[in-house]
């Protein structure tokens, strides 16, 4: 029986990483039902590591674009999919809606909707997919509301991790790791990142301590699973700048040597691990990050996890602290607000507004006093209160979390969208004008060049002709970019038809 061919275009399903685990959980399901030709461009892949999945994987090479946008076309080529499926952030994957040919699949879409409002490059690269899924229904909303002719096929989230589950006695637990059995653990795990608020944590925390009651405040640590140095914050200087936090931050540290983890104060970029003694343990960093092992039990040993961003595409950590039957709170915001809402956690207040330079972006800035009236109140319930909020918090994950529900939501589309007719069609050659008219207006000269062609290059037509009008390129730059577009689409065009 002829199968359906589906290119997956995003990270190696095999490496470490939140788009990594998602691709693999549903190819892996994909696969398993023995009904589909499958197929990866893995970024950040290796070759060494391909066999370890059981579909076709095209490796990106190192030097090259590590999107996959250089080796997008000769993939194509070389398998001819049906259908292609991505689900990174539109400025990421707006290649695959420009490549030369685009006529000939279909593009499963989930594109990472953080904050509004939308670039608009970034809303014409979404609607230039065919089928539209999103990490949470507060996107599915926005997009609605935006563009409500997009084929919007609902919300298809990341799941909960099966190995990701609570600890019997987590004041044991704790003892176990180094840390006070009586400790109350405010934890968050977070890439370093500018969006992501570390110094308004730091300050919301200071005026935790000085606000909850004594009893309270002597026995409550603030845990912060980030990397250093990173893009983003000098934490170094964050804590040097607030004396009071000098022991009352913890960190994750990851030993080089035996892969140890263990949970210290700041101190230094490198200290010595508590299991080999080797001065060999550092905070993780993006290249060499926890093992999902620990991460189970980094979770573990929290009582309440915060989300302090100013903006979640999704915010995996939340969903995964939940699992392990961690009560959450976030900002209220975007997809934090989705998660909150659904998981029954604490909604933080958004004190105001403001606007990223770069993308005109609404960001939240969080209310700190409403995360510490959170705290207070939370921590001032008994045990087995909290203990019950948690053991709900987890099984509304079970419930909202499912990576079960999520992979019949995709394969109901990929199960309804037809083969591909026309990757054995005829070749469709472009002409392209020996010279131009440079006396003729800006749309003139884009529509005579567009008008006739046998794709639709909507996208690189309106980014030409801005271009033009606001003097960034001349007609000239215009026809020799675009004299290279087509004639890579005569290239392929060649090699598709034969």
């Amino acid at each position: 029986m002829k199968k359906k061919k589906i290119l997956l275009v995003g990270e190696a399903t095999y490496i470490s990483s939140g788009y990594a685990n998602y691709g693999y959980q549903i190819m892996k399901r994909l696969y398993d039902t023995n009904e589909f030709d499958l197929a990866e461009i893995s970024c950040h892949g290796k070759v060494e590591r391909s066999n370890e999945i059981p579909w076709k994987s095209y490796i990106v090479p190192e030097k090259s674009n590590i999107f996959g946008e250089d080796i997008l076309n000769d993939v194509l080529i070389n398998f001819k999919p049906d259908i292609v499926w991505s689900f990174r952030d539109p400025w990421v994957d707006e290649f695959i809606g420009d490549c030369v040919l685009r006529n000939h699949f279909k593009w499963v879409y989930m594109p990472t909707v953080d904050s509004l409002p939308l670039d608009i490059d970034w809303i014409d690269t979404i609607n230039r997919s065919d089928y539209i899924f999103t990490y949470t229904d507060w996107a599915a909303d926005q997009l609605k509301s935006i563009c409500p002719l997009m084929n919007i096929c609902g919300s298809a989230s990341p799941g909960f991790d099966e190995n990701f589950k609570p600890v019997e006695d987590k004041a044991e637990f704790k003892k176990r790791n180094g840390i006070n059995e009586e400790a109350l653990i405010i934890g968050s795990v977070m890439r370093n990142q500018k969006r992501k608020l570390i110094p308004d944590l730091f300050d919301a925390f200071c005026d935790y301590l000085d606000l909850a009651p004594k009893e309270l405040s002597d026995k409550t640590f603030l845990y912060l699973h980030t990397t250093y140095p990173d893009v983003g914050w000098n934490i170094p200087r964050l804590l040097a700048e607030r004396p009071k936090l000098s022991n009352k931050v913890l960190f994750s540290y990851n030993c080089n040597n035996c892969f140890t983890l263990s949970i210290s104060p700041f101190s230094g970029a490198i200290i010595q691990c508590n299991n080999c003694k080797q001065i060999s343990s550092t905070l993780p960093r993006v290249s060499k990050g926890s093992k999902r092992d620990d991460m189970f039990m980094v979770y573990n040993l929290m009582d309440l996890y915060v989300q302090y961003s100013c903006a979640e595409g999704f915010g995996m950590p939340l969903v995964e602290a939940a699992s392990c039957g961690v009560p959450i709170c976030a900002v209220d915001y975007s997809a934090m607000t989705d998660i909150v809402n659904k998981l029954e956690g604490y909604p933080i207040k958004v004190q105001r507004y403001t606007y990223e330079v770069e993308t005109n972006r609404k960001f939240a800035l969080p209310d700190n006093k409403s995360f510490v009236d959170i705290c207070i109140n939370h921590f001032k319930k008994p045990y087995p209160i909290r203990n019950v909020i948690g053991k709900k918090t987890r099984d509304l994950v079970f419930k909202n979390y499912n990576y079960e529900n999520t992979f019949k939501k995709i394969k109901s589309v990929f199960d309804s969208i037809p083969f591909s007719s026309t990757w054995n069609n005829s070749a469709s050659y472009i002409e392209i004008p020996n010279e131009f008219n440079e006396d003729i207006s800006n749309v003139e000269f884009i529509n005579k060049i567009f008008d006739k062609l046998p794709i639709n290059f909507g996208n690189i037509k309106q980014k030409c002709l801005f271009k033009l009008n606001y003097r960034i390129k001349t007609k000239e730059d215009i026809y020799s970019e675009l004299s290279y577009i087509f004639n890579t689409y005569n290239k392929y065009e060649k090699l598709r038809a034969n």
